[in-house]
């Protein structure tokens, strides 16, 4: 006895997928995934197939015709694998392409085939699909006429599945459906019975308007269930959206913690950098790239640099440093201690404090250089690289303890 999962689609009937290993998939592994549907795997395993086809031919010894033993093992492993996993694998994948393509998991059923699972779970649910009405319930046909075929609704709907990627309903296969019903007898016993009265029982008059009705309403149903599967996936969207944004709002808050625990950060926005930088005696022009910073106090770029980081500030590139000419940079530069030559090919040698030699182009290279030699310090004790104004007044290299009240300060590079 073997266990089925038991799928039902709206229009397209039932289908029963064997739980476990496949042995039609194992032989006809390629013919197998074509009949079931699955594309996308059998364009894989294709793939899979030609190259190690491919690398078959290439290992062959054009002489003798014989691949080496070793190359002939890893190939066979590789044939082996691409027979075994379908095999394994094959009705997992079915289930979920049955899924995607809009069926509903019924339940399980034990039985020797597939069209038996189907037939053993749908009797053992006749209490949800109404059952065929019985010969001595059927209703009488007007004298001369056909009898309608006794007839019952076999195509329910659901709202819960979110396979459906498309708001267009399938015509064909609705059609198809209303075909089924009348050869089996399980068509809408009230609609037909309603248009065989209206048709004064002539049976090809009634079947004619069953099906125009029937489609209709079949369409009008698999068209609100599409519409609201459309829904949820949107709003299922919009919370992946805003679980999307929040993550990348806590990254860059983990982030910028991570900042304001290295000296570089402060807490302000920019609204109140700006009304700390005009405190201080600043002139400030908004500018379509940002805010243009003007001493009217004739203190230098450094004096700004300081004090921000002093407070716990931290000011936009664009509000300092973007607008800094080439020219500007170089008088920075050397209050701060640094040889600049220019050259006449264009390049700057920077020598800096320490000694080093920098070797400058571009005026980004000047605004960078400025940048580090304006935020970063050494310690004057084991002369390691540290911020400028560190949160803690302690070097993380040697511990020395620095600030106020210390009589070691920080170096500014």
């Amino acid at each position: 006895m073997k266990t089925f999962n038991v799928y039902k689609h709206p229009i397209q009937g039932h289908e029963a997928v064997k739980i476990g290993f496949s042995w039609p998939a194992f032989f006809f592994t390629f013919i197998w995934m074509l009949t079931k549907r699955l594309w996308g795997y059998a364009g894989l395993w294709s793939l899979a197939a030609f190259l190690c086809l491919l690398v078959e031919t290439i290992a062959t010894n054009p002489r003798s015709g014989e691949v080496q033993p070793v190359i002939a093992f890893i190939l066979f492993i590789l044939y082996l694998t691409l027979a075994l996993v379908p095999a394994f694998k094959g009705n997992r994948w079915r289930e979920e392409n049955l899924a995607k393509r809009g069926y509903e998991l019924l339940g399980t059923a034990q039985a020797e085939t597939p069209d038996a699972a189907v037939a053993q779970h749908s009797s053992a649910h006749k209490a949800v699909v109404p059952a065929v009405t019985p010969p001595s319930e059927r209703i009488a046909s007007p004298v001369g006429a056909t009898p309608p075929a006794p007839l019952s609704p076999t195509v329910t709907t659901s709202t819960e599945n979110l396979a459906p990627a498309s708001l267009v309903v399938d015509e064909d296969a609705i059609y198809a459906a209303i075909g089924r019903e009348l050869e089996t007898g399980s068509a809408d016993k009230g609609l037909w019975t309603r248009l065989f009265a209206e048709c004064d029982g002539d049976e090809n008059r009634t079947k004619v308007a069953y099906i125009k009705q029937r489609a209709e309403k079949l369409k009008a149903i698999e068209q609100a269930r599409l519409t609201e599967i459309a829904r949820q996936r949107e709003e299922e969207s919009a919370r992946a959206a805003a679980v999307e944004r929040a993550k990348r709002a806590a990254e860059s808050e983990q982030e910028r913690a991570k900042l304001v625990e290295a000296g570089y950060v402060a807490h302000a926005t920019l609204e109140e950098c700006l009304a700390f930088l005009a405190d201080a005696g600043f002139e400030i022009s908004p500018t379509p790239g940002g805010h243009l910073i003007k001493s009217i106090r004739d203190v230098g770029l450094s004096y700004v640099a300081n004090n921000l980081l002093h407070r716990r500030m931290f000011v936009e590139e664009n509000i300092i440093f973007s607008h800094a000419s080439q020219g500007k940079c170089i008088t920075e530069l050397k209050k701060l201690g640094c040889a600049v030559v220019l050259k006449s090919n264009g390049l700057t040698t920077v020598t800096l404090p320490s000694g080093t030699k920098r070797t400058i182009e571009k005026v980004d290279e000047f605004r960078e250089l400025l940048r580090k030699l304006l935020t970063k310090g050494m310690c004057p004790n084991c002369n390691a690289v540290i911020p400028l104004n560190p949160k803690k007044k302690v070097c993380p290299k040697c511990s020395a303890m620095l600030g106020d009240g210390s009589a070691w300060q920080i170096k500014r590079l």
